[in-house]
């Protein structure tokens, strides 16, 4: 147990005692204890200017990082906010283990005074109020920086108020410089051009394009069997794995493929469950064509690392692929590979899915526990990283040896050639980055010259925005409260894995237009209509 849990205890205890010697009720304790509280706090604390505190303080925190970024008390920006605020910060930095971490702590109560980036979910929170801070009245009274980001951005405001209530116990973040199209389909060029071939434009046309990658020795090397015509991440029973998944292919049979998890889409504010839409069963039979032919990767259900399918030693072996950048899933090959836009389905739908708020933002990333003394402080503290100047630290790096400060704005520096390092890697090892609270607002992107490495995946989007999808169409990110919570996670198990574990069979071995009726059916006993009630109900109150 933490000295401050222990004094704590024995502050309530003491008062406990005080209370039945003079006969205190509770309502006057409670004050009692809110006042002394109020003296401390004054008798230190600043509510404007700066240092936020006059005598330094000591925060404890908790800090879910990426396994690469360097301790935050290491970063020339978190050194210069400590001298400038006067306080302090003890951070534990969990790289490995977050869940089993977060875990342990509430269960035991042995808090932090902090809980620093993303990891909390809204459960974890509502859960265990008592062990957490409603932060509403005190971002009115000392965080101007997060009430600009929730007037600018109102739906960061939205998700992260507890319905009905009006509770803060998560701070969101707005992260700078991010697409609007997550997942990316991408094809060999120069396999085309080696064999006459157009791009692609239609599913027709992307069938007759893999036989021929297939057939007719694409790569030049002499093999003609060591073509891997197209490949992409497979996804797990529940959908649990979403990303760089064959569902893109969604968009060309009328239906909005969701990254997130959720299995839901939305028509006109009505919401539609994915996997029991008449074009999902014309795409799940499109992609059992392409599978039956050889022309997806025999083991693409099973294989266990799909980032390296791309990355053949001698010679590009993968014709197409979907990830976030071409790098990451082609390696030294990733010169010879295009953007595929999205391909006209049999109907004429042709869309790819946009959710730019779910890329820009996260939720949770700062909490304030009921450990901590300090909340106005601690207040006034995290409203500093909303700040924009401070936000592209948080992102990018801080000013110096990431950043330089000019007069008429800003420069992300490449990595130094020391680090070995691209400058995603970069960003990752110097910032908390996309974890970190944050507000990293359209006008200070204005002022600002990032590296070639971050303009690739936006320069992405010549080719994708004419068939983007409007992001009405997707779901947003609400706040579900732990009763509702505990349903859907059932209902989601089950339906979810249930559609999932159909489609690989379907995908492998054909027998979807045998098997709909039935599988429609059975969606329905697992209680789908009380899914999309649940959805429902959320949206409509969303968007209130």
């Amino acid at each position: 147990m933490n000295l401050k849990k222990v004094v704590a205890l024995a502050l309530v205890g003491a008062i406990g005692i005080s209370s039945i010697l003079t006969g205190c009720s509770k309502a006057e304790e409670e004050k009692v204890v809110t006042e002394k509280k109020e003296v401390a706090a004054s008798d230190n604390f600043n509510a404007t200017g700066y240092p936020i505190v006059n005598e330094t303080i000591t925060l404890d925190v908790i800090f879910n990082s990426h396994p690469n970024t360097i301790e935050l008390n290491e970063m020339p920006f978190f050194q210069e906010l400590e001298k400038k605020t006067n306080i302090k910060l003890n951070v534990e930095t969990i790289r490995s283990g977050w869940t089993e971490k977060k875990n342990l702590v509430l269960a035991s109560g042995d808090l932090p005074d902090i809980f620093f980036g993303e990891g909390l979910k809204d459960t974890d929170l509502l859960n265990n109020k008592d062990f957490f801070v409603d932060m509403n009245s005190y971002i009115s009274e000392y965080a101007p920086n997060i009430q600009k980001m929730f007037e600018e951005e109102p739906v960061t405001e939205k998700m992260a108020t507890v319905p009905n209530t009006g509770e803060i116990y998560g701070l969101p973040n707005v992260r700078p410089f991010r697409p609007n199209v997550g997942d990316t389909w991408f094809i060999n060029q120069e396999w085309l051009d080696n064999l006459g071939l157009e791009m692609p434009q239609s599913t027709e046309e992307f069938y007759e394009v893999l036989k021929a990658f297939k057939e007719q020795d694409a790569n030049g090397n002499g093999d003609p069997n060591d073509e891997i015509p197209f490949n992409f991440n497979p996804v797990e029973p529940n959908n649990s794995n979403k990303y760089f998944t064959w569902r893109g292919i969604l968009g060309s049979f009328g239906v909005t493929n969701d990254r997130f998890g959720d299995n839901v889409y939305l028509r006109d504010g009505n919401v539609q469950y994915v996997t029991v839409a008449e074009g999902y069963k014309e795409a799940v039979q499109y992609m059992h064509r392409l599978y039956s032919e050889g022309l997806i990767y025999s083991e693409v259900l099973t294989q266990d690392n799909y980032n390296k399918s791309g990355k053949t030693p001698d010679v590009a072996q993968l014709g197409a692929g979907v990830h976030w950048q071409a790098a990451v899933l082609f390696g030294q090959w990733a010169d010879q590979y295009a953007v595929l836009p999205p391909l006209e389905g049999p109907r004429g739908d042709r869309t790819v899915v946009t959710d730019p708020t779910k890329i820009r933002m996260k939720k949770n990333t700062f909490s304030i526990t009921s450990a901590n003394p300090y909340p106005e402080a601690t207040m006034r503290w995290v409203n500093e990283l909303y700040d924009p100047e401070a936000s592209l630290q948080l992102f990018f790096g801080s000013i110096g040896p990431c950043i330089e400060k000019k007069d008429d704005g800003y420069v992300v520096l490449d990595p130094t050639e020391e680090s070995g390092l691209d400058a995603g890697s970069w960003k990752w090892t110097n910032a908390p980055a996309d974890r970190a609270p944050m507000y990293a607002s359209k006008s200070i992107e204005e002022q600002t010259t990032i590296p070639e490495f971050h303009k690739i995946k936006l320069g992405y989007e010549d080719v994708l925005t004419p068939y983007m999808e409007p992001e009405s169409n997707t779901f947003p990110m609400v706040i579900w409260t732990p009763d509702i919570s505990e349903e859907l996670a059932t209902l989601k198990n089950d339906i979810g894995t249930y559609a999932g574990t159909k489609t690989a069979e379907w995908i492998v071995n054909g027998g979807i237009e045998e098997e709909w009726d039935k599988y429609i059916d059975d969606i329905n006993n697992m209680g789908l209509e009380r899914y999309l009630e649940i959805y429902q109900e959320a949206y409509d109150n969303f968007m209130k």
